[in-house]
């Protein structure tokens, strides 16, 4: 596996565990992946992220519609 893709996927998994397993916040784990695995890997984060709450946002919608039903 190369550098960069490793480092994306740890980013990933550090996105998860801080918020999951650790309890912070978004911006809490953002900052630590900056931190501790720099930019690159923020930026990564970042949008993995708006990723996931995109998906959340159109899952509320899409329930919210089903119950007006």
């Amino acid at each position: 596996m190369g550098k960069v893709k490793g480092l994306l996927m740890t980013a990933e998994a550090v996105l998860y565990e801080g918020l999951n397993d650790r309890g912070w916040t978004n911006e809490q784990t953002l900052a630590f992946i900056k931190k501790e695995l720099g930019q690159m890997a923020y930026d990564h984060a970042k949008g993995v992220l708006e990723d996931w709450n995109e998906l959340d946002n159109h899952n509320n919608e899409r329930k919210v519609s089903d119950g007006d039903s």
